[in-house]
């Protein structure tokens, strides 16, 4: 007899397997044929749902359309598999935390970053939070949004929100605008609890502000507050968001009662007591991080909340939780992979105090499991966990430590106590108390995943979960794969249709189909496969346009553009076909650099990848920089620092800096500088970034290399490669006086799209743009891009004055042929060289090609005919005012104040223009300061350092005290200026600084009167006191971090006075000046963050709107 899953009342056959009479699995499953018989009572449901429909049964799941299903066998039989009775009746999770503060208050609860809170003052404080909720109108059968980085605040208000009788809502702070904006409409909260300073991401809905003291009391008796009764088992505690298969994140709603059967069921399958100290690793997004919290704090244990800085590197997270002494670890599975791959190599051990590990979120790799077993044994008890977020964080939970089982043997286990598991036609259904109240506000279809099973005896509600298991003879589940197209990243479910529907919103995506693709190593990643219209985007600018609607780990690592999207004979999408992704081995053996390049080969799933590629623009993202740091290290037996993944982005610059950098008898790299930065920095168009502090006396020179340096602190190759050839002088032949033909580089930049616009304006000439390209059509697209992306619309008789030419500059030749070179040679008569790679991360070497060398090219090619050059350089090249009290008007000699790579190689590019002029070629240097966006449009650099220190801290309410003053000039001032100098005036050194400084501190007075509260911090506790979440204050931190020594507050950025007599004086008579950089043009640059979602609203509604441009 078939089974029954319609709704039917004729009973199927099934199989259960359960626990033995003593609550141990059993070693072999049983056969019955009746009731499930667990010895506990059947409660009735209380919130009944419709039957599947009785017309037909449920189709068997098609496990063709997912990567790694197999077809199941059709069974005989529903297996049923039972966790037993609960160990005791499951109490509110609430009564026993206020137990543990009652009895035990002064044992300390939680711990973060140094701060401790005892069990007596966390309840105290979550009290507090209930009653200022409670003045709010905020209780019983309320949503509150918790929009909080991990730390103690973050614990306090989701505890004093259940104590409100309210239900939380985790939102993550550093979540794009628009995805957050979505999330809120569909949870509708009654309030967001966050910071004073991210309170604008939140308009239209009231704020609690988490860093806002709470109100003294009011004079005399306070009225008699009524205590809010503990929630019924029925009343949502928390909603926690999945990714949706409509292409819209759902929010699933977790009951009192649920979660207190979790918390009793799973306390006693990792054997939690009070003594232990558990690590929350966990976004609060995350439903890992409700394991981590409530299981810990209701046993009485302490929660130890991580740091960002604990992941920079395998062994520093392993030394951290020594240094902490963790007991527990929670973990991701994908970081429990590279944990298992350290500790297999002897690279680090695991801390001799950890006793237990849980690790879900993905299925666990059976090579890993090896690899763990044979370092660390059976000692530590090792959980794989299984469960969706719909039946609350976990439903299974498999002894990996149990010496039993089989080499490569990764089963998901039994069920906890007090939940059931069913096995229908090789699909997994879960049962019990343990299940959510059902998705927020979502229809019939979303909700139909839970409904009656009517394969079972009396029909008990179900969650479908729509993965596929097998039971194997011991009575074990084993994962087989997914129904359907659902994939996990790092514990993220990702639906296909929701990265899918954001791709569907630029506005040349034409049709999209998105895939996962797991890679031999486990690495796993996501394909978006497009067909796109003209001109098609490339994939970083897909890339960068997701970024802005979804999560990180949605993000495809690949795009691949076609035709047309293959199809299946029903006319669906044939993601089959799409699904046939290159496996590249990583090579054991060989150089480091081929080793590197096959890691990042194997992890970006990409054979093609080369020494050359910067990994990055290849589509590499952070999560994947943590896995390849760590498999660099195991393979060249070293530790490897995030940060010089993204300091030194091909493999070849990497090999090189590591090849360089000595090594301990440990085998550690001297600690030369102290790189703590975990992310890129964004590069700077012309950053203020002088005098970084020496190294300490011990070391020989302040090189990250650790190669030799000249007396003035620079390195040997920079002073070499500073040596123009003396072949280079100016030809026989002259170009004409007024240009007809004008070569630009860097057109595609902030800087050199005003450029390009204003020499097409002020001149007749032809403008050859030399953009990094591979063919003269993708070369187009990126200036079309760049003119459109700086609001700069050309007519079209003036566009069809440019031409694109497809080049690099950081290879011979400037990667052109020979024949190109001698024709720009002969028929350009004037260079505006504005290219350049920008990075303060990187070390001169890495530069030096991009920078340094094009200038000499260029050089070379000018000469031919003695035509101009004009150079772009920065005052960065200048000594800081402690070095220097004035800066001269003029050349520079080498100075103790470069210390930085890309300051490095603008220096070296005007010594060479300096020797050019020497010898009678026409050139001039313009010096820039930091350049802002012009005044009619409000736009704002993204890559510019000063913008994302202000990005970084104004949503977290803090700034740092940087330096005194600088100098700003808006783009479309010194683009005139740049072009009228060089075009009619000599030099020939130009400083763009003709203008009043702009002082710092009234930056962050107009900051706060255009609504954003700020508080102003030395450097040093700035940097401590910023959270990491956000990617911009990551990437601004790389910077601080990576080059400030443990002795030193904050790298020198000011500059003494700076000479402009040859601008003013070349700019006389033009009627080119200076738009006032103040108030009124700071209030339309926030304006226009705003508008864009770079910046949350200000907290006190609708920014006031900026003066119209003048």
């Amino acid at each position: 007899m078939s089974p029954v899953l319609d709704g039917s009342p004729r009973p199927a056959p099934y199989r259960s397997v359960g626990p033995a009479p003593d609550g141990s699995p059993r070693p072999a499953p049983y056969r019955s044929v009746g009731p499930v018989l667990d010895g506990s009572p059947r409660p009735a449901l209380d919130r009944p749902v419709s039957p599947a429909p009785r017309s037909a049964p449920h189709p068997a799941p098609d496990p063709a359309v997912s990567p790694g299903r197999h077809h199941p066998d059709p069974p005989a039989a529903v297996t049923v598999l039972d966790g037993g009775p609960l160990p005791a009746p499951a109490r509110p999770v609430l009564s026993l935390i206020a137990d543990h503060a009652a009895r035990r208050g002064t044992a300390v609860a939680v711990e973060h970053a140094g701060q401790r809170l005892t069990y007596a003052r966390l309840f105290r404080r979550a009290r507090g939070t209930a009653r200022r909720l409670a003045s709010r109108g905020v209780g019983r059968g309320d949503l509150v949004a918790v929009a909080l980085p991990r730390g103690t605040e973050a614990v306090t208000a989701i505890l004093g929100v259940l104590l409100s009788g309210a239900a939380y809502c985790p939102v993550d702070p550093a979540a794009p605008a628009e995805r957050t904006a979505l999330l809120m409409s569909e949870a509708a909260p009654a309030l967001v609890i966050t910071t004073r300073a991210g309170a604008g991401t939140f308009a239209g809905t009231p704020v609690l502000a988490a860093d806002e003291p709470e109100p003294a009391p009011a004079r005399g008796p306070a009225p008699p507050r009524p205590v809010p009764p503990w929630p019924a088992p029925h009343d949502p505690a928390y909603v926690i968001h999945t990714s949706g298969s409509t292409g819209r994140p759902k929010g699933v709603e977790i009951g009192h009662g649920a979660l207190a059967h979790f918390v009793a069921g799973a306390t006693r399958r990792y054997g939690l007591r009070r003594e232990d100290r558990v690590l929350q690793f966990a976004p609060l997004h995350f439903d890992a991080s409700v394991e981590e919290l409530f299981l810990t704090l209701c046993a009485g244990a302490t929660l130890v909340i991580r740091t960002d800085e604990m992941t920079q590197s395998v062994p520093r997270f392993l030394a951290d939780c020594a240094r902490l002494d963790i007991s527990v670890l929670d973990l991701p599975t994908a970081y429990w992979h590279e944990l298992a791959c350290t500790l297999s190599t002897g690279t680090a051990v695991l801390p001799a105090g950890v006793r237990a590990v849980v690790i879900g979120g993905e299925p666990a790799l059976p090579e890993r499991a090896e690899r763990w077993r044979k370092a660390v044994g059976t000692s530590v008890a090792l959980f794989n966990t299984y469960g969706p977020t719909e039946a609350t964080v976990v439903a299974t939970v498999a002894d990996l430590h149990d010496p039993a089982l089989a080499p490569g043997d990764v089963p998901i286990g039994l069920p906890l106590p007090g939940t059931r598991a069913a096995v229908v036609a090789g699909e997994l259904y879960l049962l019990g108390d343990n299940l959510a109240l059902g998705y927020r506000g979502a229809g019939p279809a979303e909700d139909a995943r839970f409904a009656s099973l009517a394969a079972l005896p009396g029909g008990p509600r179900a969650y479908r979960t729509g993965d596929l298991v097998h039971v194997g003879e011991d009575g074990r589940l084993r994962f087989r794969g997914r129904a359907d197209d659902e994939f996990k990243i790092s514990g993220h479910r990702v639906h296909p249709a929701e990265v899918e529907n954001a791709l569907l919103t630029h506005p040349r995506v034409v049709a999209a189909a998105v895939v996962g693709q797991t890679l031999p190593d486990g690495s796993r990643s996501l394909v978006a496969h497009l067909v796109a219209g003209s001109p098609a985007p490339s994939a970083a600018e897909v890339r960068a346009h997701l970024r802005t609607r979804l999560p990180a780990a949605m993000i495809p690592s690949a795009v691949e553009l076609h035709d047309h999207l293959p199809r299946t004979g029903s006319g669906k999408i044939d993601r089959q076909a799409l699904r046939t992704p290159v496996h590249p081995e990583a090579p054991t053996a060989g150089s480091p650099l081929e080793r590197i390049v096959g890691i990042w080969q194997r992890s970006l799933g990409n054979a093609a990848v080369t020494a050359a590629d910067d990994v990055f623009d290849l589509g590499a993202h952070s999560l994947q920089a943590i896995q390849v740091a760590n498999r660099i290290g195991i393979e060249l037996d070293r530790d490897i620092r995030v940060a010089w993944l993204f300091q030194y982005p091909t493999p070849a610059e990497l090999a090189r800096f590591l090849d360089d950098r000595p090594l301990t008898p440990a085998g550690l790299p001297v600690p030369l500088l102290d790189d703590r930065s975990t992310t890129p920095t964004a590069g700077l168009p012309a950053p203020l970034l002088d005098g970084r502090p020496t190294a300490p006396a011990s070391l020989p020179a302040p090189l990250p290399d650790g190669r030799s340096t000249t007396p003035a602190g620079l390195p040997a190759p920079l002073l070499d490669d500073a040596v123009l050839d003396p072949d280079v002088r100016p030809g026989t032949r002259r170009g004409p006086a007024v240009p007809r033909r004008i070569l630009l580089t860097g057109a595609t930049g902030f800087v050199g799209a005003h450029l390009l616009a204003e020499l097409l304006t002020a001149t007749a000439a032809e403008i050859v743009c030399a953009v990094r390209a591979g063919t003269t059509g993708e070369a187009e697209r990126r200036l079309d891009r760049a003119l459109e992306h700086h609001d700069l619309a050309l007519p079209q008789a003036v566009r069809r004055r440019v031409t694109a030419v497809p080049c690099d500059l950081a290879r011979p030749g400037l990667g052109l042929r020979p024949d190109v070179l001698g024709e720009l040679a002969d028929t350009c008569d004037a260079f505006f060289h504005n290219a350049a790679t920008v990075s303060i991360l990187r070390e001169y070497g890495t530069l030096r090609a991009a920078n340094t060398e094009s200038t000499r090219q260029l050089l070379r090619l000018a000469a031919a005919r003695a035509v101009p050059l004009h150079y772009v350089s920065t005052l960065s090249v200048a000594p800081p005012a402690s070095h220097r009290p004035e800066v001269p008007e003029a050349f520079l000699p080498p100075h103790a104040g470069l210390r930085y790579g890309y300051q490095q190689s603008k220096w070296a590019s005007e010594r060479l223009l300096e020797q050019a002029a020497e010898r009678g070629l026409p050139v001039s240097v313009h010096r820039l300061g930091r350049v802002v966006g012009p005044p009619g449009t409000g736009y704002v650099n993204a890559h510019d350092f000063l913008w994302s220190v202000l990005r970084a801290g104004i949503p977290a309410g803090i700034v740092p005290e940087l330096f005194e003053d600088e100098i700003w000039t808006p783009v479309d001032y010194v683009a005139k200026a740049v072009v009228h100098l060089g075009l009619h005036a000599t030099g020939p050194v130009f400083h763009h600084a003709a203008v009043p400084r702009t002082r710092l501190s009234d930056l962050y007075d107009w900051v706060e009167e255009y609504g954003y509260p700020l508080r102003r911090l030395p450097l040093p506790e700035w940097r401590d006191a910023l959270p990491r979440t956000a990617g911009a204050a990551a990437t601004t931190l790389a910077f601080f971090d990576s080059h400030t020594t443990s002795g030193s507050d904050a790298p020198d950025l000011r500059l003494g006075h700076v000479h402009t007599d040859n601008v003013r004086t070349g700019l006389r008579g033009s009627g080119i000046s200076c738009p006032p950089v103040g108030r009124d043009l700071v209030f339309r640059y926030l304006d226009r963050c705003v508008a864009t979602g770079d910046l949350p609203a200000p907290a006190r509604g609708e920014p006031r709107p900026a003066p119209p441009a003048k």
